[in-house]
């Protein structure tokens, strides 16, 4: 970003220090939250409840003009249109928001790849974070995409080498051989991660923190 000192948080490069040094580290604490979510009595019946009270049967997503704005309520009418277009064929509304909620909780984040499938429509799809990793061929992708100065790949989020809040993309594996990926840029993936700081590149679960007082339990 134009201004910022140069350098600024290069040696940080988005890990949760000392807790999350290495991929691996986050894929064990993700598996906590999902043993916790999917295997406990305890642990299903929290991640019920929160879905219950927080969503119910869902949100739905209402077009509205800005304060102070004078908006042609035909505008607000064609952008609802778009939007509950979207809602509806995604599945959205008491369905894939529970789960993406549910997601972040077991996991810690959720991210959700949006694909134009013409006509102005969009398709949702979810991404696996285990999907998300550090590429061994950053530099070809780097030069496929052009992607401007030095960039750093953690955890599988490409950002800026000296600011890992500039997000500029993902490195998604489809497969577990590599064969199968994609570069997607951040304005194609919604990244939804919790209990971590702003320069923390992935989300850690809710349940990892509490794990053994749910074991207690």
């Amino acid at each position: 970003v134009e201004g910022l000192p140069p350098g600024y948080m290069a040696g940080f490069v988005g890990r949760n220090l000392p807790i999350v040094q290495t991929e691996q580290d986050l894929a064990q604490m993700r598996a906590v939250g999902r043993f916790i979510a999917d295997s406990t009595p305890t642990g299903k019946c929290v991640l019920l409840n929160l879905k219950n009270f927080i969503l119910g049967k869902g949100i739905g997503c209402q077009v509205v003009e800005a304060k102070n704005s004078d908006a042609d309520p035909k505008l607000l009418a064609a952008v609802q249109m778009v939007v509950d277009q979207f809602l509806d064929d995604n599945d959205w509304e008491g369905d894939l928001d529970r789960e993406l909620f549910g997601r972040d909780v077991r996991d810690g984040e959720w991210l959700l790849a949006l694909f134009h499938v013409g006509g102005g429509r969009v398709a949702a799809r979810v991404i696996e974070p285990d999907q998300i990793t550090e590429p061994a061929n950053a530099r070809e992708i780097e030069d496929h995409y052009e992607l401007p100065g030095p960039c750093d790949w953690t955890f599988g989020v490409c950002t800026d080498a000296g600011d890992v809040q500039s997000v500029r993309g993902y490195y998604v594996r489809w497969n577990a051989s590599g064969s199968d990926w994609d570069y997607l840029p951040a304005s194609q993936v919604e990244h939804s991660k919790r209990n971590v700081d702003r320069n923390v590149k992935r989300g850690i679960s809710d349940f990892y923190a509490v794990q053994q007082h749910l074991e207690d339990a």
